[in-house]
């Protein structure tokens, strides 16, 4: 979060903010807490975000001069995301449907900037409906072909040789 508050007196601000991962961890972090039902420092932080929306928001309108537009757009989407993850979590089975849209939500951030980038490098106008289709996409992608196929790497790795050939022996 001290990044993210920081990040308009930094270069490249919307890095420091939205684009690069040291200034949008708290998102992802924010995760865990949700995890774990910790609801009293879910409310001091989303009460936090509260108050920089509105010091972003003051700074946009006083012309300060400083680049806040993605801020006061992080912060929007916190406060009024929080709730609402929290209100779906509390009401999402554990079904696989779930775990593969939950399986998306990093790929897709990691994939949606390049994305619109590309797109808008190469197509004349790009609709909001199709970046997203993109960038949904490119997401699905990078689960299939590097998040798939390290994650059985990482559980042969986990079992070892005996409990690999234990396991082999037992299916016999």
């Amino acid at each position: 979060i001290a990044v993210f508050l920081v990040s308009p007196f930094l270069p490249h601000p919307a890095f420091w903010a939205y684009e690069g991962l040291p200034g949008i961890l708290f998102a992802f972090l924010t995760g865990i807490l949700i995890r774990r039902k910790d609801l009293f420092f879910l409310g001091w932080i989303w009460i936090l975000f509260m108050g920089l929306l509105a010091a972003f928001a003051c700074s946009k309108f006083s012309h300060s001069g400083l680049p806040t537009g993605i801020h006061i757009n992080v912060c929007v989407g916190y406060v009024v995301g929080l709730p609402l993850i929290l209100w779906l979590a509390s009401l999402s089975p554990k079904v696989h449907w779930d775990q593969q849209l939950g399986l998306l939500a990093y790929p897709l951030f990691l994939a949606h900037v390049p994305v619109k980038q590309f797109a808008t490098l190469h197509l004349n106008h790009v609709p909001m409906f199709l970046h997203l289709l993109l960038a949904i996409a490119a997401s699905a992608m990078l689960v299939i072909l590097i998040e798939r196929p390290f994650d059985k790497i990482r559980y042969k790795m986990r079992k070892g040789p005996d409990q690999a050939s234990s396991n082999n022996n037992a299916a016999k």
